[in-house]
């Protein structure tokens, strides 16, 4: 996937700078299949399960940021704090959605298998209609938080978990668009799975460094 490609408009929905408040709360959606996602989601985990499949991924994707210099309100060239709290709140949403139709579609299925493990993939951040011109916008140094943890469901056949910021192709030279995460998440998502023998963050892309290599430690 090239930088400047989007994916498939249902997966994603706008978020503007009008849309947010000073709670960093996400004011107004314009997705049309936001109330859809939870159903493909089971749906896609059911599949995977019939077909034995041992491991359930999860490609989560992030708000479409709007690019409107013309707008009353444009994007502005730093991203601030309640724009990273409304998209962290965007982030855990899927992924409680994602540990609740994982319990769902196994409980439903007969026969499951004894463990599974589950993928989180988080994709890179996308703008429209056009990329903004100011790098800052698309280097990004704010971490990505999972709010309410303690929601999460219990997955006692889960047996591992991997989880982290995807970037533009194989390359790690590249940290344009990619949303770093806290290391917190990954310790966050295990304490609900108490059967887990195995975990793995590769890259949480958690102290990304503008035009240079990011550190691996």
């Amino acid at each position: 996937m090239s930088a400047t490609s989007v994916p498939a408009a249902h997966e994603l929905f706008r978020l503007d700078s009008s849309t947010i408040n000073e709670g960093g709360q996400q004011a107004t959606s314009t997705d049309p299949q936001a109330a859809n996602f939870e159903s493909e989601l089971f749906e896609k985990v059911k599949a995977a399960l019939h077909s034995k499949f041992e491991v359930s991924e999860y490609d989560l994707p992030l708000p479409l940021l709007l690019v409107d210099e013309y707008a009353a309100k444009p994007l502005p060239c730093h991203e601030p704090a309640e724009e990273t709290i409304a998209i962290s709140a965007h982030m855990s949403v899927r992924i409680r959605a994602f540990y609740k139709q994982v319990a769902a579609a196994y409980n439903e299925i007969e026969n499951p298998p004894a463990s599974i493990g589950i993928k989180l993939k988080i994709q890179p951040q996308y703008f429209g209609p056009e990329e903004p011109r100011c790098h800052h916008r698309r280097d990004h140094s704010r971490r990505l938080q999972l709010h309410d943890p303690e929601t999460l469901p219990d997955l006692p056949f889960v047996s591992s978990l991997a989880i982290r910021s995807r970037s533009y192709g194989s390359g790690a030279e590249n940290v344009t668009d990619i949303r770093p995460l806290s290391p917190l998440v990954p310790l966050q998502c295990l304490v609900r799975l108490p059967v887990v023998q195995e975990w793995n963050a590769p890259w949480l892309w958690e102290r990304p460094m503008l035009f240079s290599m990011p550190s691996r430690v």
